[in-house]
């Protein structure tokens, strides 16, 4: 396995605990909207081959706090830490790239 293809597995092992957790969690709690948000974006974790799917996950995951979800305390704590988990993996292969081309 390449170096990228194992960071990408290393990353989805790492996210999709937290994903699954999330979507639990909101399923349990009857929120369809935010429920379908996590599962869409899991998905997309599933299927990330390369670190550029990766960050664009990241990014999309980004946009949570504009989605006009209405969290109670226990889910907005499993999303934070599903957001902070995203952020390390988003700055991880930021400066890993950013060395690589100097324009």
């Amino acid at each position: 396995m390449t170096e990228p293809a194992a960071a990408v597995v290393s990353v989805q092992a790492l996210l999709r605990p937290k994903f699954s957790a999330v979507i639990e969690y909101l399923g349990d709690q009857h929120d369809p909207l935010a429920t379908s948000f996590f599962v869409e974006l899991l998905v997309q974790l599933n299927s990330a081959k390369v670190e550029e799917h990766l960050l664009e996950l990241c990014l999309a995951l980004s946009t949570t706090a504009f989605m006009g979800f209405a969290f109670d305390e226990q889910s907005a704590a499993l999303v934070d830490e599903l957001l902070a988990s995203a952020e390390t993996v988003a700055l991880t292969f930021s400066a890993g790239s950013s060395g690589s081309d100097p324009h």
